[in-house]
C-alpha cells in the first residue's frame, strides 16, 4: 500500500510539473513568431512534456500530458514529432474506448488538436478518425444528441474519402439519429451511404475492403429506422435487398459474419410487425419468416464459430416457433445445440445458456411435460448462480439481481406457471407457485427500486412484456383456485407492474426532481454514465454495481424524501390506495386483458373484489371496434340506418354487462377507470346499462336514463400508481392561474387542416361564461408550449391527428394558406422535451386520446405525452369529436369547475347530462368522446382562474394612486422652484 501511494504521489507531482510546463510554454517571449493574431507555442517544451509523459510508462501522466494539450490557449508549431506523439495519444485512447469513455475523449481531443495544428486547412484521414472515435465514446455512453456532431465533422466530401471513412461514419451518424428517435434523419444518412455503394468507386482499394466490413451495420440501422416508423413490409424488402447488397459487395469469406446481424434484425422485425398484425394468416406468414430468418443465423453462426450469434439465433428461433404454437419443434430445435453449447462450456455464455434452458422448459411445459419442464428451470438456476436449489428454496433477491434479473424474472415466472399447472393433480404445488411468484415480485421490486439507467428500465419494460401478463393470470387463478385473498392483491400488484412502465417512472422523476440536493447531482450523473458503459463493457459491471450501492445509501441518508418517490417500492398497498386515493363516493375499476379472459379489480373505500369475463382479447377487440363503428347513426349513403343504431344499443349493453355488470363491490355514484389493450379506446361513459325497445331509438334510451354517463360520472388512469402520483403531486405554484383559450387559424383553402365552423363559438361561449378568461387569437406554437410550462389551466381548440408513427401524431396551431407548415404543428416527439405544469389542460382537438396501442404502455397518444410531461389532468378526445358538441359540453364544464367548485369528473358529467337534456344531438358520437385523464380534485378557490385579476386590479389600483401622488407632489416643487426663480429675478 505505501508504494502505490508513493507511486501515486509521484504522479500527482510529475503531472503538476508538466501542467507547469505546458503553460510556460505558451510565452509570447518563446513564441518567436504569430500565426495571424494567433499565439505559437514553443514545440520543443511540447516535445519534453511528451517525452517525461511517457518515460514512466504510467497510463495517468499520458491523461496529464493530453489534459495539458487541451488546456493550450495557444497553436502547436507545425512539428512531425509532434504529430508522433499524436498517434501514442491516439493508440493510448483506443483501450479507453471500451473501458472509460471521458477519459478516451481526452485523449482522442488532445491527439485530434496536435493534428489540425500540424495539417492546417487540408484534411487527413486521421483527424477524421478522431472525431469519428470521439462520437463513438459518446453514442456508447448513450449520448447521442452529443456523438451527432462529431460524426458530421468526421464526414468529408472529397473524392478520396468518399468510402471510407465516410460509408462507416454515415451508418454511425444515422444510427446516433435513430436512437435518438429522429427516424428520418437516420434514413436520410443511411440512403446517401447506399447510394455511395451503388456506385461502387475504387472496389478494389484498400478503403473498400474497410468500409464494406460495416455494411451490415449499415443494412441493419436502416431496416430498423424503417420499422420504427410502422413501415414493416418496407422494411422487411429492404433487409432482403441488403443480403443481396452483401453477396454483391462483401468478400465472400465476411458475407456468413455480416448476414447474421441481418437476418437477426429482420428475424425481431418479422416478430414485431406479427403482434401488430390482426390478419390470422399475415400474422402466420411473418411468424414462419421470422423461424426462417433466425434459422439462418444460426446456420451462418455454426460456420463462422460465433457462439454469442448462435445463442442468439436459438432465442429468436424459440420465440418464432413458440408464436406458431410448435412447441415440439423448438424441443427439436434447441435440444442438440443445447447439448453442443453445454459440453463445449466457452467462457461468458452461461447466462445465454440459461436463457435457452428456460426456453427448453417451456417447450415441455407447453407440450405437457411439467416435471421435464421443471428439471431444465433447475438447470437453468444452477447455470445462473453456480449451485442448485429446492423448489422451496430459490436464490436470494439480490443473488438473482447480481447474476441477471431479465432471465431471473422471466425463469421465476415460468417456475410459477408450471407449478400451478401440477397443482391440478397435487395440492402441494400451489404453494410452491406461490413462492415463485413472490419471488418474483420481490426481485422486480428490488431491481426497479436499484436501477437508474434510463436504458436498463427500458429493457426492463420492453422484456416485462413478455411474462407479466401470464403472471396475472396465474396469481388470479390460485386465488379463484381457494388460495386466499393475499393472492388476489399480489395479482391487482403484478398488473400494476405491467402498466405504464415508463410513463411511471417519467411521474416519478417529474416530482422528485426538485429534491435532489446539488451535491448528489454529480454522482448521479457519474452513476449513469458508468451504467451506460456497462451495457456495452460487462467487464465494469463491478465497478457499476459498486458505484450504485453508494449512490443508493447516500439518497437514503441525506434525501430520503427524493429516494421515496424516485426509488420506493413499486408495490401498489391496497389500504393506502383505498385511503389516499379515492374521495368520498368514488370507486376504481382496473381492467386487465389476458390472452382468454378479461380480470376485473375494483375496490372502493371497505370492499375488494376481483372478478373475470371468459373473453379473448381478439373478441374483446371484435366488441370495441363494433360499438366505435356503429355509434354514427348516419350509413354510407349519410341517411341514418335504424340497423347501425340498433347493433351499437346491443353492443353497448353488451360491453356494460361485461365491463360493468360483472364488478361485485357497491359502486358509487364517481368511478375510476384504468382501461387496458382495446379498453383504451371505449368511452365508458356511452356504455347502455339496459335497452328500451324499440333498440334504434336512442333518444329513448336518453329519456330513460339508460346511458352509465346518466348515472355515473366517470374520470380515467393510465394506471393505478401514475393515477396516483398525479394526485397526490401539489399543484405547481404558478403566477398564472387565469384560463388561457388558444385558438389556432386555418385556412379555408386548406383541404387538410380545413377551417374550424364552431371554434370562435366555443371559445366566445366559455369567455363569456368565465371572468378572467384570455382569448390568444391566432395561437401559435410557441405561446402554448409557454402556457403549459406557466399556466394552470390551458384550452386549445384545434385540430389533432393521430399518426400511424406515434411520434408523428401532432395538434396544429394556426396555418395562414392552404398549404400544411409544419414548423407550426406541435408533435408528440417534441412533447416529450417540454416541462408541462399545468392543473388541467383541455383539448377539443381530434384523437388526442388514440394512439398505436403498446403493450403495458397503453394509447401512445398526444394525451400520454401531456401526462409523461407531467400534467395533473386533462380532456381530450377518443376520436374527431363533432365540434358543435365541444362547443356547448365544455364552457358549461367551466362553469361546473370554477363557479360551482365541483370536482373535474362531476363537473364534466353534469356538463354532459345537460347537453342530453337539451336533446338536440344525443347520439355518442356528439358528446361521449371527450374523457378527463388524471387527478378528478375540485379546483381550490384560492387557485380560481380569476383570483389573480382581482390581485392585479388591487396593485394597479395601488399604483395609480401613487403615480398620481407622485405627479401632484413634482407639479408643486417645479411651481416653488418657478416663483423662486421669478422672485430673484424680480
Amino acid at each position: 500500500m505505501k508504494t502505490v501511494g508513493l507511486d501515486w504521489s509521484c504522479s500527482v507531482v510529475a503531472g503538476v510539473c508538466l501542467i507547469l510546463l505546458a503553460a510556460s510554454s505558451c510565452s509570447s517571449e518563446q513564441a518567436g513568431s504569430r500565426r495571424g493574431q494567433e499565439q505559437v507555442c514553443d514545440a520543443a517544451a511540447l516535445r519534453s512534456m511528451a517525452v517525461a509523459s511517457t518515460a514512466t510508462g504510467d497510463p495517468q501522466l499520458v491523461l496529464v500530458f493530453a489534459d495539458s494539450i487541451l488546456a493550450l490557449t495557444c497553436t502547436p508549431d507545425r512539428d512531425s514529432i509532434l504529430l508522433r506523439w499524436a498517434d501514442v495519444l491516439h493508440v493510448a485512447g483506443i483501450p479507453y474506448l471500451r473501458s472509460s469513455r471521458p477519459e478516451a475523449r481526452r485523449l482522442y481531443g488532445a491527439a485530434l488538436k496536435l493534428r489540425q495544428a500540424y495539417y492546417g486547412d487540408s484534411i487527413h484521414l486521421d483527424i477524421l478518425r478522431a472525431q469519428s472515435n470521439i462520437g463513438l465514446s459518446y453514442s456508447w455512453e448513450g449520448d447521442y444528441l452529443s456523438a451527432i456532431p462529431h460524426f458530421e465533422k468526421a464526414i468529408v466530401d472529397q473524392e478520396r474519402f468518399a468510402i471510407f471513412p465516410n460509408i462507416y461514419n454515415r451508418t454511425k451518424l444515422g444510427e446516433c439519429y435513430r436512437l435518438s428517435g429522429d427516424q428520418a434523419s437516420a434514413i436520410r444518412n443511411f440512403d446517401i451511404a447506399l447510394e455511395t455503394i451503388s456506385r461502387g468507386p475504387g472496389r478494389d482499394s484498400i478503403s473498400w475492403e474497410k468500409a464494406s466490413s460495416f455494411f451490415h451495420d449499415l443494412v441493419s440501422n436502416r431496416i430498423k429506422a424503417m420499422s420504427a416508423r410502422g413501415h414493416w413490409e418496407l422494411a422487411l424488402q429492404q433487409g432482403e435487398r441488403g443480403i443481396e447488397l452483401l453477396r454483391r459487395s462483401v468478400d465472400a469469406a465476411d458475407t456468413l459474419r455480416q448476414m447474421t446481424f441481418i437476418r437477426l434484425a429482420l428475424g425481431r422485425i418479422c416478430l414485431d410487425a406479427r403482434a401488430q398484425e390482426m390478419d390470422p394468416d399475415s400474422s402466420k406468414t411473418l411468424a414462419k419468416a421470422s423461424e426462417d430468418h433466425f434459422q439462418g443465423v444460426i446456420e451462418a453462426s455454426l460456420q463462422t464459430g460465433d457462439t454469442l450469434q448462435a445463442i442468439f439465433g436459438l432465442g429468436g428461433l424459440a420465440a418464432a416457433l413458440f408464436a406458431q404454437r410448435q412447441y415440439d419443434g423448438a424441443v427439436r430445435a434447441l435440444t442438440p445445440h443445447l447439448n453442443w453449447l453445454q459440453r463445449s462450456n466457452m467462457a461468458g455464455t452461461d447466462l445465454g445458456v440459461a436463457g435457452l434452458l428456460t426456453s427448453l422448459g417451456s417447450s415441455y411445459v407447453k407440450t405437457g411435460d411439467c416435471h421435464r419442464g421443471l428439471q431444465h428451470y433447475a438447470q437453468a438456476l444452477q447455470r445462473m448462480s453456480g449451485q442448485s436449489y429446492p423448489w422451496d428454496s430459490l436464490p436470494s433477491v439480490r443473488k438473482m439481481y447480481q447474476d441477471d434479473y431479465l432471465t431471473a424474472l422471466y425463469l421465476l415466472g415460468s417456475i410459477g406457471r408450471t407449478h400451478l399447472l401440477l397443482s391440478e393433480r397435487d395440492p402441494a404445488h400451489r404453494r410452491l407457485s406461490g413462492m415463485a411468484y413472490d419471488s418474483l415480485a420481490a426481485l422486480l421490486n428490488y431491481v426497479r427500486a436499484n436501477l437508474v439507467s434510463d436504458e436498463a428500465k427500458i429493457r426492463l419494460a420492453e422484456e416485462a412484456r413478455l411474462w407479466l401478463p401470464d403472471a396475472v393470470t396465474d396469481l388470479s387463478a390460485l386465488y379463484f383456485a381457494g388460495g386466499g385473498d393475499a393472492y388476489k392483491e399480489r395479482a391487482l400488484q403484478m398488473a400494476e407492474q405491467g402498466k405504464t412502465f415508463l410513463l411511471m417512472e417519467r411521474s416519478r422523476l417529474n416530482a422528485a426532481s426538485d429534491l435532489l440536493p446539488p451535491n448528489l447531482l454529480g454522482m448521479q450523473s457519474a452513476l449513469s454514465a458508468m451504467q451506460r458503459r456497462a451495457l456495452q463493457s460487462p467487464e465494469i459491471q463491478p465497478m457499476a454495481d459498486s458505484l450504485q450501492w453508494r449512490y443508493l445509501e447516500a439518497l437514503r441518508r441525506d434525501a430520503p424524501s427524493y429516494y421515496q418517490l424516485r426509488f420506493g417500492s413499486a408495490e401498489v398497498d391496497l389500504q393506502g390506495l383505498q385511503d389516499q386515493l379515492l374521495a368520498t363516493g368514488q370507486a376504481l375499476i382496473d381492467y386487465v386483458a389476458g390472452e382468454k379472459g378479461l380480470y376485473i379489480f375494483s375496490f372502493n373505500g371497505k370492499q375488494f373484489a376481483l372478478d373475470m369475463v371468459q373473453i379473448s382479447k381478439d373478441e374483446l377487440r371484435r366488441h370495441v371496434r363494433l360499438f366505435r363503428e356503429n355509434m354514427n347513426p348516419a350509413g354510407a349513403d349519410g341517411l341514418r340506418s335504424a340497423e347501425r343504431v340498433a347493433q351499437f344499443s346491443k353492443t353497448a349493453h353488451t360491453l356494460y354487462e361485461m365491463l360493468i355488470g360483472k364488478v361485485q363491490i357497491d359502486l358509487p355514484e364517481r368511478l375510476i377507470i384504468i382501461p387496458d389493450d382495446a379498453l383504451n379506446d371505449l368511452p365508458f361513459d356511452a356504455l347502455l346499462r339496459k335497452v328500451d325497445v324499440p333498440e334504434d331509438d336512442i333518444p329513448r334510451q336518453v329519456s330513460n336514463g339508460n346511458f352509465l354517463i346518466q348515472s355515473k360520472s366517470l374520470s380515467y388512469g393510465f394506471s393505478i400508481r401514475t393515477l396516483l402520483q398525479m394526485q397526490l403531486n401539489p399543484p405547481a405554484d404558478l403566477q398564472c392561474t387565469s384560463l388561457m383559450i388558444f385558438v389556432p387559424e386555418f385556412s379555408r383553402q386548406s383541404g387538410e387542416l380545413p377551417h374550424m365552423v364552431y371554434q370562435e363559438m366555443e371559445a366566445r361561449a366559455i369567455g363569456d361564461r368565465i371572468d378572467g378568461a384570455k382569448i390568444i387569437r391566432p395561437a401559435k406554437k410557441q405561446q402554448f408550449l409557454e402556457a403549459l410550462r406557466t399556466c394552470s389551466y390551458v384550452h386549445l381548440s384545434a385540430h389533432g391527428n393521430d399518426s400511424p408513427n406515434p411520434d408523428s401524431s401532432f395538434l396544429a396551431f394556426s396555418q395562414r394558406s392552404g398549404d400544411v407548415d409544419t414548423s407550426a404543428l406541435l408533435y408528440l416527439r417534441e412533447l416529450y422535451l417540454h416541462p408541462v405544469r399545468s392543473e388541467l389542460i383541455t383539448l377539443t382537438a381530434c384523437e388526442t386520446a388514440l394512439g398505436q396501442h403498446r403493450a403495458g404502455e397503453g394509447n401512445i397518444s398526444i394525451a400520454r405525452g401531456l401526462a409523461y410531461s407531467g400534467a395533473r389532468s386533462f380532456i381530450t378526445a377518443l376520436w374527431k369529436i363533432q365540434t358543435q358538441g365541444a362547443s356547448k359540453i365544455i364552457p358549461a364544464f367551466y362553469q361546473n369547475l370554477f363557479e360551482h367548485n365541483m370536482p373535474k369528473d362531476l363537473a364534466l358529467a353534469e356538463s354532459k347530462r345537460q347537453y342530453l337534456r337539451a336533446g338536440k344531438a344525443v347520439y355518442p358520437d356528439d358528446w361521449a368522446g371527450l374523457i378527463l385523464i388524471g387527478s378528478a380534485q375540485p379546483v381550490s378557490m384560492g387557485s380560481a382562474p380569476f383570483s389573480l385579476n382581482h390581485t392585479w386590479l388591487v396593485f394597479i389600483a395601488f399604483a395609480s394612486v401613487a403615480m398620481g401622488g407622485w405627479v401632484i407632489l413634482r407639479r408643486k416643487k417645479q411651481r416653488a422652484r418657478q416663483d423662486a426663480n421669478l422672485e430673484a429675478i424680480a
